[in-house]
């Protein structure tokens, strides 16, 4: 990472930017600079790039207020820019370096957020699939998904499904439930990507 950016720092006051670079201040007015949406994007994107990578895997311990303050913060596309930078930086992904950095709800909770910044209908797939398999059913789980998600994007999920395991949603509700609630559920789902 460019040593440029260790030594900037941002401060937002009112509709005025001011960075302190080097030592030099500089003032931008946000309605007169035509290019500053992208510039501070650009910057954020390295500010959290850095800031993720100094709250993990650049010291002993972690601090997880970063990984929150950016993980709970940021658009998915921006998210997905700084995975993937971060990937380069460190040798890891994301999610590893969550594994490594973080336990018990926290480290749920922040696989949930990265897995959802890389694809909703894939973390609504695999969390259905984890919902169904081996001995019994996640009835809440299943209910929540199915319920929440059916007309916002099953087909996607559907699709994402069946590319992952090696069976539709649709069979696998059919052999996981019965009665009225198996019919209900694949009502829900809309059909069968078999």
């Amino acid at each position: 990472m460019s040593s440029c950016f260790e030594q900037v720092q941002l401060l937002l006051i009112g509709r005025s930017l001011f960075f302190l670079r080097h030592s030099e201040a500089h003032w931008i007015n946000l309605r007169t600079f035509t290019v500053c949406n992208d510039l501070i994007g650009e910057m954020l994107f390295f500010f959290c790039l850095q800031a993720l990578f100094k709250a993990g895997e650049e010291k002993f311990g972690t601090d997880e207020q970063s990984f929150i303050t950016i993980l709970g913060n940021r658009s998915a596309q921006h998210l997905r820019k700084v995975f993937d930078a971060y990937m380069k930086m460190s040798g890891f992904e994301m999610e590893e370096s969550i594994q490594k950095e973080t336990s018990g709800s926290l480290k749920d909770l922040l696989l949930a957020v990265v897995k959802c910044a890389r694809s909703v209908p894939a973390y609504f797939a695999e969390t259905l699939y984890h919902a169904m398999k081996g001995a019994g059913t996640d009835d809440n789980t299943l209910i929540r998904v199915m319920v929440t998600r059916c007309e916002v994007d099953m087909l996607d999920i559907r699709a994402e499904f069946r590319k992952r395991f090696a069976c539709s949603l649709h069979s696998m509700i059919k052999g996981d439930t019965g009665g009225d609630y198996r019919k209900t559920l694949l009502l829900l789902c809309g059909g069968d990507d078999a």
